[in-house]
């Protein structure tokens, strides 16, 4: 398993998703994602959440204020 981490606010959601989506159609190893955001941002973070979840790999969200 390779474990991947990414920081960002609401303003970097879309290029965070773009990204997580290219590091799993790019790779044949299982990807756990370690999501660093902001309680604001929680909304986008679902989003981000579900599709690393259609692809079947793992996330672990990290709020902060």
């Amino acid at each position: 398993m390779i474990n991947v981490a990414y920081v960002f606010d609401e303003n970097f959601s879309d290029a965070t998703l773009v990204s997580i989506l290219s590091c799993i159609e790019n790779n044949q190893e299982e990807l756990a994602f370690h999501l660093v955001t902001f309680q604001d941002n929680t909304h986008n973070l679902e989003l981000i959440n579900k599709e690393i979840v259609l692809k079947n790999h793992r996330f672990k969200n990290y709020m902060i204020d």
